[in-house]
């Protein structure tokens, strides 16, 4: 019934994640579907993947730097403009203007699995020896979340 009570109940690091997937959301309500979609499939699959490339205690900056890999389109302003005005932390900035910095991997990884990309994948995975039953694990994890979200 408050915000306070939903602090209580979720935790102020679910509490956050939630207002910025409403937020997010509600930005996109002009845009198509699939902008809104992959931005928050992007986010989840983000954080998911946090534990496999030994960046668990960054999981929440993973989700965000996945909910906004898609800013640009959603404000109708280039990359570096958008994550401007939302103010992200550098890592994030640093990840997906210039694919650099800690959470980088993750971004690239991200990127060629969406982008259907298995040698990368693959390569990656022989790179950081991270099991592919974890990425199916983390990818479904994503794909769950987002159906009990929205459906």
């Amino acid at each position: 019934t408050s915000i306070r009570h939903a602090a209580a109940i979720l935790g102020q690091k679910e509490l956050k994640k939630w207002l910025n997937t409403v937020i997010t959301k509600e930005l996109c309500a002009d845009k198509p579907n699939e902008i809104n979609r992959i931005s928050l499939l992007r986010a989840k699959f983000a954080e998911s993947l946090a534990p496999a490339f030994g960046l668990s205690a960054k999981s929440s900056e993973l989700f965000l730097m996945g909910l906004f890999s898609v800013l640009d389109i959603i404000l109708d302003v280039p990359m570096e403009e958008a994550l401007v005005k939302v103010n992200v932390s550098k890592d994030i900035r640093d990840a997906i203007l210039k694919q650099k910095g800690g959470l980088s991997e993750v971004y690239e990884f991200m990127m060629a699995y969406e982008d259907a990309d298995w040698q990368e994948v693959c390569r990656r995975l022989i790179v950081k020896e991270i099991d592919i039953d974890t990425i199916y694990n983390a990818y479904t994890e994503t794909v769950v979340w987002y159906r009990k979200m929205f459906f």
